[in-house]
């Protein structure tokens, strides 16, 4: 791709973003949604939920690049995990008690 131009001396390369993790929000939006609506009251144990999440996730993938696996399938089957689990948190939570306080 030919370069922008900014300035007379300035030549900014403008490179498009790779559609290879193209999942990566579609996975994380219910993880995140399903840890605040779990750790409501505290946003702390929320985050440190998420980076162990993250870490362990991580971990699972490095371990795991033996094995040959359709990555297709792989990330349908968790992205619909992750979005039934925070449908079932959500219910759960909602019929127990009021939402909006």
């Amino acid at each position: 791709m030919q370069g922008i131009i900014a300035k007379p001396t300035i030549e900014v390369q403008f490179n498009a973003l790779s559609v290879n993790a193209f999942f990566v929000p579609l996975l994380l939006i219910p993880l995140t949604l399903t840890m605040g609506l779990v750790f409501y009251r505290k946003p702390i144990s929320a985050m440190a939920g998420m980076i162990l999440l993250m870490q362990l996730s991580f971990g699972f993938i490095f371990l795991g690049q033996q094995v040959i696996i359709d990555w297709l399938w792989l990330i349908a089957v968790i992205l619909l995990f992750n979005w039934a689990l925070f449908i079932y948190v959500l219910r759960y939570i909602s019929m127990r008690c009021c939402l909006v306080k």
